[in-house]
Order: C-alpha cells, then sequence, then structure tokens
C-alpha cells in the first residue's frame, strides 16, 4: 500500500494555506494504463474464449462432449469478463441510474395486469388451434406461428409483471 500526499485548501480555519495530509491509498501513483494491463488481457482472452467456444458450440454440433466442453468455455468466459471490470460505471452514471429507478413505479399499472389477463384466453386459443393442426397432419404453418408468437409475448409480459412485482419489496 503506498501513501500519498493529498494538498487540501483550508479556507474556513481563516487562511488560505494548504495543509498536507496523508492518505493511504492504494495504487495512486500508478498511471490508469499500467493498473488496467492485467484487466485489459483478462477482459480480451475472455472475448478469444467466448469466440472460441461459440465455434466449437458450431462446429461440434454432433458431438455431446464439444458442446458441453464449448458451453464451459462461454461460462467461464462470462466470469472472467465480470472479473476485468472493464465496463465499470462512473459515480456519475451510478448517481443517474438510481435518479431513474427511484422515478419508476414500485407497482405493476393496471394497463399491465390487463394485457397480461388477456394474454391467457389467446393463449388458450393459439394452443387449440396449433392441437387442431397437428391432429390433422401439420398442413398449416401459422398455428406454429401464432403459438410461438403469443408464448413470446406471454412470456415478456408475465417476466414484467414478476419483475415489478417482486421488484417492490
Amino acid at each position: 500500500m503506498q501513501l500519498a500526499v493529498l494538498a487540501i485548501p483550508w479556507r474556513w480555519r481563516g487562511h488560505c494555506a494548504f495543509k498536507y495530509l496523508s492518505h493511504p491509498i492504494a495504487k495512486m501513483n500508478v498511471p490508469r494504463n499500467d493498473r488496467s494491463k492485467g484487466n485489459i488481457g483478462l477482459f480480451i482472452s475472455a472475448i478469444v474464449l467466448l469466440l472460441s467456444g461459440g465455434v466449437a458450440l458450431v462446429m461440434g454440433s454432433n458431438d455431446v462432449a464439444v458442446r458441453s466442453l464449448a458451453m464451459l468455455a462461454i461460462v467461464i468466459s462470462v466470469y472472467c469478463v465480470r472479473l476485468s471490470n472493464i465496463s465499470t460505471r462512473s459515480d456519475s452514471a451510478n448517481t443517474i441510474i438510481q435518479q431513474t429507478r427511484s422515478k419508476l413505479p414500485t407497482r405493476p399499472s393496471r394497463s399491465i395486469w390487463i394485457v397480461s389477463i388477456m394474454l391467457l384466453p389467446l393463449l388458450g386459443l393459439s394452443f387449440v388451434w396449433l392441437y387442431s393442426d397437428a391432429a390433422h397432419g401439420y398442413h398449416q404453418i401459422w398455428p406454429v406461428y401464432f403459438f410461438t408468437g403469443t408464448a413470446i409475448a406471454c412470456t415478456l409480459c408475465w417476466s414484467y409483471l414478476v419483475a415489478r412485482l417482486l421488484g417492490a419489496r
């Protein structure tokens, strides 16, 4: 740990002299580029690991062991990106995020409740339409698209609703 000397004006004591105080601040005198070389190296190795895992996942699509190793490489690369701290936000960005979070309503609005309830019969209708098409041999593709779109809409709406309900606590 290094000791850094900071100059702080003491105007409230009646004079304009600088008072020198010693504060233990780690890595204060080390330039930003030297301090983050290890983090940038870790970030670059994580990106390389992510790309190689993605290529292995695509190329080895028929081999279970290759797919498992590729998924493991992708998970490790995500962990390395988090360790690298390259994408940390500044204090002003954190302040802005906290201010916008405080402005958000804590409970879901009435409209999201209405939409989520109206999606239930729509999901049931799309399931019945898909089931009847399957019973007749899958001659149309639209029931599959309709069911998929309805399932995606339900997933988005209901996950937003659950996030709002659990986030309000």
